[in-house]
């Protein structure tokens, strides 16, 4: 008898008569025996589930035989799996059945619940607990909706009362790190990957394992099936009681290693670089050996913590003591901190640059299941301005991970972080997706917006970030931001207005969100079809004022597959509505960006564009190129929008009766002069209603002295806008004044 075992017969005695049980014994139920086929999953009761195909579409009919277990014996869980082709299809709706007199099937009671927070199995508990009790033993179960499952990968996991005849070898070292919003939980396992190394290289990690996602090692379940589960319970956890405590979840070995970083495969036999192990404490990796769950947790209280190992879903429900169960811990709501992974620092002649990893704990509504993002931020501490701004870097959407730069000086801070899976164009996901929930019961979700805006609150409060000046280079991919004028300075990036353009990305945009006819009937606010679609979202709201946009096109991978076709478009929206932008393209070199002097002073700081400064909005300029339609053969290959039209950003004054701006044409323009209309935006204190008269005044500053070259006056449009149009620019520096007209 183990040590633990004798101290759990000592607290046996000591418990009251409610606690007191006999063991917890988890088996499992279903069709195949692995001898005939090693895909199906680990069961101990073979063949004891039939199919039946019911008559007239009333669906399919699960019978399993539970006459294993003991007649009456207590059920504490019963959990459905199902395993499915895809990550989002449609749904199942299981109930309860029945078989009457003649035969007839009928469904009873309410569908069983899936359960979260990860939804990947069905609650039969209460269902599998008559079923037991009853003379034959048998559970039906209907299935009234089904999407197309694998028939031998479906099973019943039962946690009940009986004699537990199989022990494996039990987790030690259980520890718990509560910190805001979750409770980190670690223990050593009882396989180490590493073999006891303290670096385990990514050639000899994929050795053994089956594979890797984001999520963690894939193992190879084909002798057994390891796992780890993790209990929750509001007493201490005992082998009587943890038949009632909570079952959180489970993971498998390696769940200490971060599998989403992955350095690039070329330098596997070069480098022979390490797996990175997980940090839970700033920059302190776990050590090798050591397993990994997080727990989210929803509101403050007390709780105690288990660890058990399972095999093949028999769970060591009796060697529980000391070592694998840790508690009383003090549960923090909240939304969970980054934790420092590590930090890279280099000396650039004298100043001192560093790059930080992060790893994010994330759940609901951050994320749409529980999982961990990587993210870096770069700065330089000696250059960093008392309140700096913040780049939000958000780049390939095919890159799930962070996209940091390359180490520079800069003044600023800079934050990269992580894409869901599978790529959503930074979009967000049908929450359904990877789960048992079918896509019509999904809700889409811009997840990832979600994380960035938090992101980008948390790194305020850590560098001081100046709230005015925050950027997002947003990359090739959706442009969400753009209707984030309070959180937005002003956008850099390609974009794409419509993200599913093209089949590639057609086909991507169904991985992530299903079929449009999923979102028949929904408010359009929930429909991502509907959301991509930002030209429209220009056009249709006018009214509204959007971050400065610095759009930098290029060809893409493909013309016919993603990228230029949806541009024209969009540039047409923001010129017709009046829209505060720059743009530029080229179509014939496939990775050129062919920066404007707009992009030019954008991008070095020169021209200082900030949330609370308003903009001359220019369109219709005489120096614009044609983009033509978004057919390849139209329009010029290579051109610019507005990328020669400088402004003095911190010389705009306005007042509730006065808008002013200094302009001029950049030295490498085409021509000397140009005509474009302009139109004051994103005024704080200069608002006017629609049909005010406005007087306005265009003078040049050259030296020769001032000289009136324009006036006018123009009345506000429905909008409250007021557009000067053919104002006359030159490469001299001009004072643009509007101000309310007196009568």
């Amino acid at each position: 008898m183990s040590r633990w075992t004798r101290s759990a017969l000592v607290v046996l005695a000591l418990l009251p008569a409610g606690e007191v049980s006999a063991a917890v014994v988890v088996q499992r139920w279903g069709l195949a025996d692995r001898a005939a086929d090693p895909k199906a999953p680990h069961v101990q009761h073979p063949g004891t589930l039939l199919y039946e195909l019911l008559p007239g579409g009333v669906g399919t009919l699960m019978r399993f035989d539970l006459s294993a277990i003991p007649r009456r014996a207590r059920v504490y869980r019963a959990r459905l799996f199902f395993s499915r082709p895809g990550e989002l299809a449609g749904g199942f709706d299981i109930v309860e059945a029945r078989r009457d007199a003649g035969g007839r099937v009928r469904g009873v009671g309410a569908s069983l619940r899936l359960a979260g927070p990860g939804y990947r199995w069905f609650d039969a508990t209460a269902a599998t607990a008559r079923a037991v009790a009853s003379s034959g033993r048998r559970l039906l179960l209907l299935a009234r909706k089904a999407p197309a499952f694998e028939a031998a990968g479906a099973f019943l996991e039962v946690a009940y009362e009986g004699r537990l005849r199989e022990r494996i070898r039990q987790v030690a070292g259980v520890k718990a790190l509560a910190a805001r919003g979750v409770v980190f939980v670690t223990f050593r396992e009882i396989e180490d990957l590493a073999r006891g190394k303290a670096d385990l290289s990514w050639p000899e990690f994929l050795k053994r394992v089956a594979g890797y996602t984001h999520r963690g090692p894939v193992p190879d379940d084909r002798a057994e099936e390891l796992r780890y589960r993790l209990y929750r319970y509001h007493r201490p956890i005992t082998a009587c009681n943890i038949g009632r405590a909570e079952l959180v979840g489970e993971v498998a070995s390696g769940s200490g290693y971060n599998t989403a970083l992955v350095p690039p495969k070329g330098r596997w036999k070069k480098d022979n670089p390490p797996v990175l192990r997980l940090a839970i404490e700033a920059g302190k990796p776990l050590r090798p050996g050591v397993g990994l769950f997080v727990h989210h947790v929803r509101r403050k209280g007390r709780a105690y913590y288990a660890v058990v190992t399972a095999r093949n879903g028999v769970e060591n429900t009796l060697d529980i003591g000391r070592s694998n169960t840790v508690g009383p811990v003090t549960e923090l709501p909240g939304t969970p901190v980054p934790v420092l992974q590590r930090e890279l620092v280099r000396d650039l002649a004298g100043t001192k640059y560093v790059r930080q990893w992060y790893s994010l704990w994330a759940a609901p509504p951050l994320a749409p299941v529980p999982g961990r993002y990587d993210l870096t931020v770069e700065f330089c501490p000696g250059l960093l301005d008392a309140r700096p701004s913040l780049m939000v870097v958000r780049r390939a959407a095919w890159r799930r991970g962070p996209f940091p730069g390359k180490p520079a000086k800069f003044k600023g801070v800079r934050l990269s972080h992580s894409e869901d899976v599978p790529n959503s164009f930074w979009m967000g996901l049908n929450d359904a997706h990877g789960t048992l929930k079918g896509a019509e019961q999904g809700r889409w979700q811009p997840f990832t917006q979600r994380r960035q805006e938090y992101l980008i609150c948390w790194a305020r409060s850590k560098w001081r970030i100046d709230q005015r000046r925050v950027v997002a280079d947003i990359g090739a991919w959706g442009m969400m931001e753009i209707e984030r004028p309070g959180v937005y300075a002003y956008l850099l990036g390609w974009g794409q207005p419509e993200v599913t353009r093209g089949p590639l990305c057609w086909r991507a945009a169904l991985a992530a969100w299903g079929r449009p006819e999923v979102y028949a009937g929904r408010e359009a606010a929930d429909n991502p079809y509907y959301r991509q679609d930002y030209s429209r979202y220009v056009l249709e709201h006018p009214e509204r004022e959007l971050p400065y946009f610095a759009v930098l096109a290029q060809r893409g991978m493909d013309l016919a597959e993603m990228g230029w076709s949806a541009l024209p478009r969009f540039f047409r929206a923001m010129l017709r509505t009046r829209r505060a932008f720059v743009a530029s393209w080229d179509q014939r070199s496939p990775w050129t960006w062919r920066a404007t002097p707009v992009h030019r002073a954008v991008m070095s700081g020169q021209l200082d564009i900030h949330r609370d400064l308003s903009l001359p909005a220019f369109s219709n300029c005489s120096l614009d190129d044609n983009p033509g339609s978004g057919e390849l053969d139209t329009g010029d290959p290579d051109g610019q929008i507005n990328g020669y039209l400088l402004w003095d950003a911190g010389g705009t004054v306005e007042t509730a009766k006065r808008w002013e701006v200094t302009l001029w044409l950049d030295e490498s323009a085409p021509r000397s002069s140009c005509r474009v209309d302009l139109t004051p935006r994103r005024c704080r204190h200069f608002r006017p209603k629609p049909g005010q008269r406005f007087t306005w005044t265009n003078t040049t500053l050259g030296g020769q002295g001032e000289a009136v070259i324009q006036t006018g006056r123009v009345l506000a449009d429905r909008f409250g806008l007021v557009t000067l149009k053919g104002l006359v620019v030159g490469k001299a520096r001009a004072r643009v004044v509007i101000e309310r007209a007196k009568h």
